[in-house]
């Protein structure tokens, strides 16, 4: 899957001058830390390019002993973000005394996800770390990497591609019933008053070209049809 085109850095807690949290998005071998050693919280703001559907996170840590990712539609405000994937240890007790494992990579795929969150479009992601276990050290993230998902813009493609072979089928298919031939002989196509006359209309027309034509023709001629006179039997 595609990763998430990471816009600008939003907002920051805390950072150190040569470990910015612009680093995150330049693509170089730097890592985000604190300014100072101890702080008790620190985060981080990402606004990616357009919102995402979220399918998986990987971070790497930087001396981080735990780790969460919160994601917001709008703003950057605190009330809007909600938790998509919730805290996670990076580093234990020990580790985080000994300052060892400091760089431990973790991979989330989408079932390790809030579901709630991973069926929404996101666009500003709130990574939150903390390091209770050390005052001593400066911590943070060195990477993070936002899955997303692209299938919605692959159906709505394949819905509209579908749509346009349909279309030109039909085309395909109207031309060839218009054109089409019976044998050696073309086959005649309707006329367009065919389907708009109703049968009372051309019997009225047919009874009225009838009475014209009676009305035009000359009168019949009575013939005289000649009887014979009875035979008188008795002669004188």
């Amino acid at each position: 899957m595609p990763f998430a085109d990471i816009k600008c850095i939003r907002e920051v807690s805390s950072e150190d001058n040569n470990f910015t949290a612009e680093n995150l998005i330049k693509h170089t071998a730097k890592k985000w830390k604190t300014r100072t050693c101890g702080e008790r919280v620190a985060y981080v703001v990402f606004e990616l390019s357009e919102p995402q559907i979220i399918t998986g996170i990987d971070i790497g840590n930087e001396h981080s002993a735990f780790i969460e990712v919160l994601v917001s539609k709008t703003c950057c405000s605190t009330n809007n973000f909600t938790e998509i994937l919730v805290t996670c240890s990076f580093m234990t007790l020990i580790e985080s005394k000994n300052s060892t494992n400091v760089n431990r990579v973790r991979c989330f795929s989408r079932d390790a996800l809030v579901p709630t969150a991973t069926s929404e479009k996101w666009q500003f992601i709130k990574v939150i770390c903390s390091q209770p276990f050390n005052k001593h050290v400066q911590y943070g993230i060195s990477f993070i990497k936002l899955h997303v998902d692209s299938e919605p813009n692959k159906k709505i493609t394949s819905l509209e591609h579908k749509k346009s072979i349909t279309t030109n089928d039909l085309a395909n298919v109207s031309e060839t019933l218009n054109n089409s031939q019976l044998g050696k002989f073309r086959m005649r196509e309707e006329s367009p008053e065919s389907d708009s006359e109703s049968s009372t209309s051309l019997f009225k027309r047919w009874k009225a070209s009838e009475m014209n034509n009676v009305s035009k023709s000359s009168p019949i001629e009575k013939k005289s049809v000649k009887t014979k006179e009875p035979v008188n039997k008795n002669l004188p």
